[in-house]
């Protein structure tokens, strides 16, 4: 049986952008257990929150922590720890082959034996068909100074992206490894970090 996750930011009390994890559950659940009930992730994360040994912990203001959901037909895990931010200072392009990250698989283990040989502050930036995807971990946008581009055909529709694209913040494109020459910067983009929160990189860190 497949099983999925949902990685969720928890900050100040809040669930951020909870409703767009929900409408990814839902149509990933459509898609591989069509009949089953599908489960609300406000009533499942509130519910965790009031547990005794997560009441017993202190969660520091402002501070950013890592929910994940692992689900299948039924949710099998939660758990919620302190988030802390990657420090990378390079990508490197790769071949991802025939790779499919179309949903949030709780198996990577696809994804990390592309980047098994990288050191801690490196990267991938995945090349598939030609276009540029995403890393391994987060989708991608970059800017063209005037304009964020996210690549329109990502391994993985992320809920950020998702996000920045209905407010506009951001705009699709097509982009392959030879465009990147149009661009200053780009940006790591993922639940856990936002458009002002993401790790910026010059694109001359990228090979």
């Amino acid at each position: 049986m497949s099983l999925f996750i949902e990685t969720i930011c928890y900050r100040n009390g809040i669930f951020e952008r909870l409703p767009y994890h929900q409408q990814r559950l839902n149509y990933t659940m459509g898609q591989f257990f069509h009949n089953m009930v599908k489960p609300e992730l406000s009533v499942v994360l509130n519910s965790v929150m009031q547990d005794e040994k997560m009441q017993q912990r202190v969660f520091i203001p402002g501070e950013k922590y890592k929910c994940r959901i692992v689900y299948g037909e039924t949710i099998k895990e939660v758990s919620c720890l302190q988030y802390r931010k990657r420090n990378i200072t390079k990508l490197i392009l790769k071949e991802a082959g025939d790779l499919d990250y179309s949903y949030k698989f709780y198996n990577r283990r696809s994804l990390d034996n592309l980047r098994s040989t990288l050191k801690s502050n490196s990267e991938i930036l995945l090349i598939q068909n030609g276009l540029i995807k995403d890393t391994s971990f987060s989708n991608v946008i970059f800017y063209n100074g005037k304009q964020w581009i996210t690549p329109s055909q990502p391994l993985l529709k992320g809920t950020m992206r998702q996000y920045l694209l209905e407010k506009e913040q951001i705009y699709e494109a097509d982009i392959r490894p030879e465009d990147l020459r149009y661009f200053s910067k780009l940006r790591l983009i993922n639940a856990m970090n936002s458009f002002e929160e993401a790790p910026e990189l010059s694109i001359s860190q990228v090979e």
